[in-house]
């Protein structure tokens, strides 16, 4: 996948890392839930594994065009700019310009 700006790639990969950190804090979660296993190897898994690295609040929404941060409309995934200017050009369904 090539992406425009700098900021986006490593939006990019924080969240591929947000991602897979999230997985293992499920199946942790889980294994530490089920009283089928003895407690010492939950108090194992519990001590052995590591915490999180990756928090979700470093995550920022950007504009997929343009990399900008703020002003973005999650539902399509762009700035309110572009989403303007896309509307504009016709190239978002249902959306008409004002012109």
């Amino acid at each position: 996948m090539r992406l425009k700006t700098k900021k986006l790639k490593s939006d990019y990969i924080k969240r591929l890392k947000a991602n897979k950190e999230e997985k293992k804090g499920i199946r942790k979660s889980s294994l530490l839930k089920n009283k089928i296993l003895p407690l010492s190897i939950r108090y194992h898994i519990l001590n052995k594994s590591e915490d999180i690295q990756i928090k979700k609040t470093q995550i920022r929404n950007r504009c997929i065009i343009t990399g900008r941060s703020r002003g973005i409309f999650t539902k399509f995934g762009i700035s309110r700019i572009e989403l303007r200017n896309q509307s504009n050009v016709g190239n978002i369904p249902g959306m008409t310009s004002h012109e």
